[in-house]
Protein backbone atom coordinates (compact mmCIF):
# COMPACT_ATOMS: atom_id res chain seq x y z
CA UNK A 1 0.00 0.00 0.00
CA UNK A 2 2.83 2.39 0.88
CA UNK A 3 4.52 1.62 -2.43
CA UNK A 4 1.32 2.51 -4.35
CA UNK A 5 1.00 5.78 -2.44
CA UNK A 6 4.62 6.67 -3.19
CA UNK A 7 4.17 5.89 -6.89
CA UNK A 8 1.04 8.02 -7.08
CA UNK A 9 2.88 10.86 -5.35
CA UNK A 10 5.79 10.58 -7.80
CA UNK A 11 3.42 10.58 -10.79
CA UNK A 12 1.59 13.66 -9.46
CA UNK A 13 4.86 15.53 -8.88
CA UNK A 14 5.99 14.70 -12.42
CA UNK A 15 2.65 15.87 -13.80
CA UNK A 16 2.96 19.20 -11.95
CA UNK A 17 6.53 19.57 -13.28
CA UNK A 18 5.42 18.97 -16.88
CA UNK A 19 2.52 21.42 -16.46
CA UNK A 20 4.89 24.14 -15.22
CA UNK A 21 7.26 23.51 -18.14
CA UNK A 22 4.40 23.72 -20.64
CA UNK A 23 3.14 26.95 -19.04
CA UNK A 24 6.64 28.46 -19.27
CA UNK A 25 6.91 27.50 -22.95
CA UNK A 26 3.52 29.00 -23.81
CA UNK A 27 4.17 32.23 -21.93
CA UNK A 28 7.74 32.65 -23.20
CA UNK A 29 6.63 32.22 -26.82
CA UNK A 30 3.65 34.53 -26.64
CA UNK A 31 3.84 37.08 -29.42
CA UNK A 32 4.59 40.71 -28.42
CA UNK A 33 2.50 43.72 -29.61
CA UNK A 34 3.96 47.19 -30.22
CA UNK A 35 2.74 49.75 -27.66
CA UNK A 36 2.97 52.79 -29.97
CA UNK A 37 -0.17 54.42 -31.29
CA UNK A 38 -1.21 53.73 -34.89
CA UNK A 39 -3.07 55.88 -37.38
CA UNK A 40 -4.44 55.84 -40.91
CA UNK A 41 -2.39 57.54 -43.66
CA UNK A 42 -3.07 61.18 -44.49
CA UNK A 43 -1.08 62.62 -41.63
CA UNK A 44 -3.64 61.88 -38.95
CA UNK A 45 -2.43 60.02 -35.88
CA UNK A 46 -3.80 58.64 -32.62
CA UNK A 47 -2.11 59.12 -29.26
CA UNK A 48 -2.75 56.37 -26.73
CA UNK A 49 -2.11 56.89 -23.01
CA UNK A 50 -1.61 53.18 -22.31
CA UNK A 51 -1.24 53.66 -18.53
CA UNK A 52 -4.88 54.82 -18.44
CA UNK A 53 -6.24 51.90 -20.45
CA UNK A 54 -9.35 50.36 -18.82
CA UNK A 55 -9.21 52.92 -16.01
CA UNK A 56 -11.90 55.24 -14.61
CA UNK A 57 -10.18 58.44 -15.78
CA UNK A 58 -10.47 61.58 -13.67
CA UNK A 59 -8.06 63.73 -15.70
CA UNK A 60 -5.52 63.28 -18.52
CA UNK A 61 -2.85 65.70 -19.75
CA UNK A 62 -0.46 65.32 -22.72
CA UNK A 63 2.71 67.41 -22.80
CA UNK A 64 6.05 67.63 -24.63
CA UNK A 65 9.49 68.55 -23.22
CA UNK A 66 9.72 71.82 -25.18
CA UNK A 67 6.47 73.34 -23.85
CA UNK A 68 6.43 75.88 -21.01
CA UNK A 69 5.44 74.51 -17.62
CA UNK A 70 2.02 76.22 -17.68
CA UNK A 71 1.09 74.95 -21.17
CA UNK A 72 0.09 71.57 -22.54
CA UNK A 73 -0.85 69.83 -25.77
CA UNK A 74 -4.15 68.48 -24.52
CA UNK A 75 -6.07 68.30 -21.23
CA UNK A 76 -9.35 66.69 -20.19
CA UNK A 77 -10.93 66.86 -16.74
CA UNK A 78 -14.26 65.54 -15.48
CA UNK A 79 -15.04 64.20 -18.95
CA UNK A 80 -14.54 67.53 -20.77
CA UNK A 81 -11.74 69.13 -22.78
CA UNK A 82 -10.05 72.12 -21.16
CA UNK A 83 -8.36 74.50 -23.63
CA UNK A 84 -7.50 77.24 -21.12
CA UNK A 85 -3.72 76.75 -21.28
CA UNK A 86 -3.49 74.71 -24.49
CA UNK A 87 -0.47 75.53 -26.66
CA UNK A 88 -1.41 77.38 -29.86
CA UNK A 89 0.25 74.74 -32.09
CA UNK A 90 -2.25 72.11 -30.91
CA UNK A 91 -5.49 74.09 -30.77
CA UNK A 92 -8.21 72.48 -32.95
CA UNK A 93 -5.75 69.74 -33.95
CA UNK A 94 -6.20 67.42 -30.97
CA UNK A 95 -9.55 65.90 -30.10
CA UNK A 96 -10.62 63.38 -27.49
CA UNK A 97 -12.06 60.14 -28.88
CA UNK A 98 -12.95 58.55 -25.55
CA UNK A 99 -10.95 56.72 -22.91
CA UNK A 100 -7.18 57.23 -23.16
CA UNK A 101 -7.27 57.97 -26.93
CA UNK A 102 -6.56 61.34 -28.56
CA UNK A 103 -6.54 62.08 -32.30
CA UNK A 104 -4.07 64.49 -33.92
CA UNK A 105 -4.79 66.02 -37.33
CA UNK A 106 -2.39 67.41 -39.95
CA UNK A 107 0.72 65.72 -38.58
CA UNK A 108 4.01 67.23 -39.75
CA UNK A 109 7.70 66.75 -39.00
CA UNK A 110 7.46 69.28 -36.16
CA UNK A 111 5.18 66.85 -34.33
CA UNK A 112 7.93 64.20 -34.19
CA UNK A 113 8.72 64.78 -30.51
CA UNK A 114 8.29 62.57 -27.44
CA UNK A 115 4.91 62.98 -25.76
CA UNK A 116 4.22 62.34 -22.09
CA UNK A 117 0.83 61.42 -20.68
CA UNK A 118 0.06 62.37 -17.08
CA UNK A 119 -3.19 61.06 -15.69
CA UNK A 120 -5.31 60.48 -12.59
CA UNK A 121 -7.86 57.69 -12.15
CA UNK A 122 -10.05 56.10 -9.49
CA UNK A 123 -8.25 53.39 -7.59
CA UNK A 124 -9.54 50.90 -5.01
CA UNK A 125 -12.02 52.55 -2.68
CA UNK A 126 -12.38 55.47 -5.12
CA UNK A 127 -9.00 56.80 -4.00
CA UNK A 128 -7.36 58.92 -6.76
CA UNK A 129 -4.18 57.43 -8.25
CA UNK A 130 -1.61 59.28 -10.37
CA UNK A 131 0.20 57.70 -13.32
CA UNK A 132 2.52 58.73 -16.16
CA UNK A 133 3.65 57.07 -19.42
CA UNK A 134 4.90 57.96 -22.93
CA UNK A 135 2.52 58.40 -25.87
CA UNK A 136 4.17 58.28 -29.29
CA UNK A 137 2.79 59.04 -32.74
CA UNK A 138 2.82 56.31 -35.38
CA UNK A 139 1.51 56.57 -38.94
CA UNK A 140 -0.17 53.44 -40.32
CA UNK A 141 0.43 52.65 -43.99
CA UNK A 142 -1.74 49.99 -45.71
CA UNK A 143 -0.18 47.83 -48.43
CA UNK A 144 -1.52 45.15 -50.79
CA UNK A 145 -0.01 41.67 -50.86
CA UNK A 146 2.36 41.23 -53.84
CA UNK A 147 2.50 44.94 -54.70
CA UNK A 148 4.88 47.75 -53.75
CA UNK A 149 4.50 49.91 -50.65
CA UNK A 150 5.94 53.29 -49.68
CA UNK A 151 7.39 53.75 -46.19
CA UNK A 152 7.53 57.48 -45.34
CA UNK A 153 9.95 58.88 -42.78
CA UNK A 154 7.42 61.59 -42.02
CA UNK A 155 9.61 63.24 -39.38
CA UNK A 156 12.20 64.09 -42.09
CA UNK A 157 10.19 66.26 -44.40
CA UNK A 158 12.66 68.41 -46.32
CA UNK A 159 16.44 67.98 -46.60
CA UNK A 160 18.36 65.66 -44.29
CA UNK A 161 21.91 64.40 -43.78
CA UNK A 162 21.26 60.71 -43.12
CA UNK A 163 18.41 58.25 -42.66
CA UNK A 164 18.08 54.58 -41.73
CA UNK A 165 15.03 52.35 -41.27
CA UNK A 166 14.93 49.38 -38.90
CA UNK A 167 12.30 46.90 -37.75
CA UNK A 168 11.96 44.37 -34.89
CA UNK A 169 13.94 41.17 -35.45
CA UNK A 170 16.92 42.83 -37.16
CA UNK A 171 19.95 42.40 -34.91
CA UNK A 172 23.71 42.97 -34.88
CA UNK A 173 23.52 46.61 -35.98
CA UNK A 174 21.86 45.89 -39.35
CA UNK A 175 19.02 47.83 -40.96
CA UNK A 176 16.49 47.70 -43.79
CA UNK A 177 17.90 50.66 -45.67
CA UNK A 178 20.49 53.37 -44.97
CA UNK A 179 20.84 56.66 -46.84
CA UNK A 180 23.91 58.82 -46.23
CA UNK A 181 25.08 61.92 -48.11
CA UNK A 182 22.44 61.36 -50.78
CA UNK A 183 23.51 57.75 -51.51
CA UNK A 184 22.27 54.34 -50.45
CA UNK A 185 24.77 52.45 -48.29
CA UNK A 186 24.23 48.64 -48.50
CA UNK A 187 27.10 47.74 -46.14
CA UNK A 188 25.02 46.41 -43.22
CA UNK A 189 21.68 45.90 -44.93
CA UNK A 190 19.67 42.94 -43.63
CA UNK A 191 19.29 40.04 -46.10
CA UNK A 192 15.47 40.15 -45.91
CA UNK A 193 15.50 43.77 -47.14
CA UNK A 194 18.38 43.59 -49.65
CA UNK A 195 17.21 44.23 -53.20
CA UNK A 196 13.67 44.99 -52.05
CA UNK A 197 13.99 48.49 -50.61
CA UNK A 198 14.88 51.42 -52.86
CA UNK A 199 15.20 55.10 -52.11
CA UNK A 200 12.78 57.13 -54.22
CA UNK A 201 14.02 60.55 -53.18
CA UNK A 202 13.06 62.73 -50.26
CA UNK A 203 12.20 60.79 -47.11
CA UNK A 204 10.30 57.96 -48.82
CA UNK A 205 11.51 54.39 -49.32
CA UNK A 206 9.76 51.87 -51.60
CA UNK A 207 9.42 48.20 -50.61
CA UNK A 208 8.91 45.75 -53.49
CA UNK A 209 6.66 42.69 -53.56
CA UNK A 210 5.15 43.04 -50.09
CA UNK A 211 4.22 39.84 -48.21
CA UNK A 212 2.56 39.18 -44.88
CA UNK A 213 6.01 38.82 -43.29
CA UNK A 214 6.65 42.50 -43.99
CA UNK A 215 3.84 43.61 -41.68
CA UNK A 216 5.69 45.25 -38.78
CA UNK A 217 6.57 48.48 -37.04
CA UNK A 218 9.32 50.32 -38.95
CA UNK A 219 11.34 52.97 -37.14
CA UNK A 220 13.07 55.76 -39.03
CA UNK A 221 16.12 57.44 -37.50
CA UNK A 222 17.37 60.59 -39.21
CA UNK A 223 19.62 63.59 -38.81
CA UNK A 224 19.25 67.07 -40.29
CA UNK A 225 20.80 70.53 -40.06
CA UNK A 226 18.79 73.09 -38.14
CA UNK A 227 18.57 76.82 -38.80
CA UNK A 228 21.53 77.56 -36.51
CA UNK A 229 23.82 75.20 -38.41
CA UNK A 230 23.72 72.50 -35.75
CA UNK A 231 22.89 68.85 -36.36
CA UNK A 232 19.76 67.40 -34.79
CA UNK A 233 18.48 63.85 -34.68
CA UNK A 234 14.89 62.66 -34.87
CA UNK A 235 12.92 59.43 -35.13
CA UNK A 236 9.41 58.37 -36.06
CA UNK A 237 7.49 55.14 -36.65
CA UNK A 238 5.38 53.73 -39.46
CA UNK A 239 3.30 50.59 -39.06
CA UNK A 240 2.91 48.69 -42.33
CA UNK A 241 -0.25 46.58 -42.67
CA UNK A 242 -0.63 44.02 -45.49
CA UNK A 243 -4.02 43.26 -47.02
CA UNK A 244 -4.90 40.23 -49.13
CA UNK A 245 -2.60 37.30 -49.76
CA UNK A 246 -3.20 33.62 -48.97
CA UNK A 247 -6.37 32.90 -47.04
CA UNK A 248 -5.69 32.45 -43.32
CA UNK A 249 -6.50 29.23 -41.53
CA UNK A 250 -10.05 29.00 -40.15
CA UNK A 251 -10.13 30.16 -36.51
CA UNK A 252 -10.62 27.68 -33.70
CA UNK A 253 -13.54 27.68 -31.27
CA UNK A 254 -14.32 31.10 -29.72
CA UNK A 255 -12.21 31.77 -26.67
CA UNK A 256 -9.88 28.84 -27.32
CA UNK A 257 -6.76 30.94 -26.78
CA UNK A 258 -4.67 28.06 -25.42
CA UNK A 259 -5.01 26.08 -28.66
CA UNK A 260 -3.91 29.08 -30.72
CA UNK A 261 -0.86 29.58 -28.51
CA UNK A 262 0.05 25.89 -28.67
CA UNK A 263 -0.21 25.91 -32.47
CA UNK A 264 1.89 29.08 -32.65
CA UNK A 265 4.79 27.32 -30.92
CA UNK A 266 4.30 24.00 -32.75
CA UNK A 267 2.62 22.03 -29.96
CA UNK A 268 -0.32 20.25 -31.58
CA UNK A 269 -2.58 17.60 -30.07
CA UNK A 270 -0.76 14.65 -31.76
CA UNK A 271 2.65 15.84 -30.53
CA UNK A 272 1.35 16.36 -26.99
CA UNK A 273 -0.26 12.89 -26.92
CA UNK A 274 2.92 11.32 -28.29
CA UNK A 275 5.04 13.06 -25.64
CA UNK A 276 2.68 12.01 -22.84
CA UNK A 277 2.67 8.42 -24.12
CA UNK A 278 6.47 8.28 -24.14
CA UNK A 279 6.62 9.67 -20.60
CA UNK A 280 4.10 7.09 -19.35
CA UNK A 281 6.06 4.23 -20.96
CA UNK A 282 9.30 5.48 -19.39
CA UNK A 283 7.67 5.64 -15.95
CA UNK A 284 6.29 2.10 -16.30
CA UNK A 285 9.69 0.76 -17.40
CA UNK A 286 11.37 2.44 -14.44
CA UNK A 287 8.84 0.95 -12.00
CA UNK A 288 9.17 -2.56 -13.49
CA UNK A 289 12.98 -2.40 -13.49
CA UNK A 290 13.01 -1.20 -9.91
CA UNK A 291 10.71 -4.03 -8.80
CA UNK A 292 12.84 -6.59 -10.62
CA UNK A 293 16.01 -5.23 -9.00
CA UNK A 294 14.44 -5.43 -5.53
CA UNK A 295 13.35 -9.05 -6.05
CA UNK A 296 16.81 -9.97 -7.37
CA UNK A 297 18.52 -8.46 -4.32
CA UNK A 298 16.13 -10.21 -1.96
CA UNK A 299 16.80 -13.60 -3.54
CA UNK A 300 20.53 -12.99 -3.51
CA UNK A 301 20.43 -12.05 0.16
CA UNK A 302 18.49 -15.19 1.06
CA UNK A 303 20.85 -17.49 -0.84
CA UNK A 304 23.81 -16.13 1.11
CA UNK A 305 22.06 -16.23 4.50
CA UNK A 306 23.96 -18.36 7.14
CA UNK A 307 22.40 -21.60 8.35
CA UNK A 308 20.20 -21.02 11.36
CA UNK A 309 19.16 -17.54 10.37
CA UNK A 310 15.50 -17.06 9.67
CA UNK A 311 13.11 -14.52 8.22
CA UNK A 312 9.88 -13.84 10.00
CA UNK A 313 6.74 -14.23 7.93
CA UNK A 314 5.62 -10.68 8.64
CA UNK A 315 8.93 -9.07 7.54
CA UNK A 316 8.65 -6.44 4.84
CA UNK A 317 11.16 -4.97 2.39
CA UNK A 318 12.37 -1.40 2.39
CA UNK A 319 9.52 -0.08 0.25
CA UNK A 320 6.77 -1.52 2.45
CA UNK A 321 5.75 -4.46 0.21
CA UNK A 322 5.43 -7.92 1.69
CA UNK A 323 8.00 -10.38 0.50
CA UNK A 324 7.16 -13.06 -1.99
CA UNK A 325 5.03 -15.51 -0.01
CA UNK A 326 6.14 -18.44 -2.14
CA UNK A 327 9.75 -17.80 -1.20
CA UNK A 328 9.43 -17.21 2.58
CA UNK A 329 12.12 -18.94 4.62
CA UNK A 330 11.73 -20.89 7.87
CA UNK A 331 14.26 -22.37 10.22
CA UNK A 332 16.81 -24.44 8.35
Amino acid sequence: MKMIQRRLKTAMEFSVFMEKCLLFIVVSQAPSVPAEARSDPGWTAHLLCSCLQDKDILSMMITTPDLPENEYCFFIQDGREDTTNQNAAFIERLSWTGGPNVTMKEVTSSDAVPYTCKGRYKGPGDDPKDTMCPANLTVQVPAVYGQNAILPCWCLQGSFLGMNITRPGILNGKYCVFIRDGHKDPTNQDAACAGRMTWTGGSNVTMKNVTSRDEALYTCHGSFEDHDGGIKETWCSTYLTVQGGPAPRPPGPPGDISQDLLKAIGLTVPTILTTVGIVVVVIIVIIVKRKSLINFLKKRRRRHQPVGDHVKENDTDDDGDDGNEDEKLVFA
